[in-house]
């Protein structure tokens, strides 16, 4: 679930009049129009702002949202509270490719491990092949050699 107060990055606390004012900032920075190169991400942000500005707007939505917030351990995803939006996308720019899962990558690493372990094992060589079945090329006769 998106913090809608970070994309529109604005305070919990904010005014309706302060969450107007960071919409229409955030609209016409993310526009389509303005990112003719990479007009997939500014759909995208679009959608996003779109949304965000609609649930804070209208108070009853804002109070549902709020109280989704709050801290329900049946339920309670610890990702949740990390923040959507890299650096580079407050500088106005797309994230590179992968940016997201920069912040996981420790997990990543650590369960492509385990993965490993599990399916081969502790092995990290493959078995030395018997030393009976290798011939010597000097008695490999001339008219078998290729």
């Amino acid at each position: 679930m998106q913090n809608y107060y970070e994309v529109l990055k604005v305070k919990k606390t904010a005014s309706s009049d302060e969450i107007k004012k960071a919409y229409h900032v955030l609209a016409s920075k993310y526009h389509p129009d303005k990112h003719p190169e990479n007009q997939k991400y500014a759909e995208d942000m679009m959608k996003d702002i779109n949304v965000a500005h609609e649930v804070l707007l209208d108070a009853e939505s804002r109070r549902k949202y709020d109280e989704s917030l709050e801290p329900n351990f049946s339920n309670q995803n610890a990702y949740e509270s990390q923040s959507y939006y890299s650096s580079e996308e407050e500088k106005g720019e797309p994230p590179p490719i992968f940016e997201s899962l920069k912040e996981h990558r420790i997990l990543i690493l650590a369960a492509i491990v385990i993965i490993g372990i599990i399916l081969f094992g502790e092995k990290r060589h493959p078995p030395e092949a018997p030393i009976q079945n290798i011939v010597p090329i000097e008695k490999i006769p001339p008219e078998k050699m290729i």
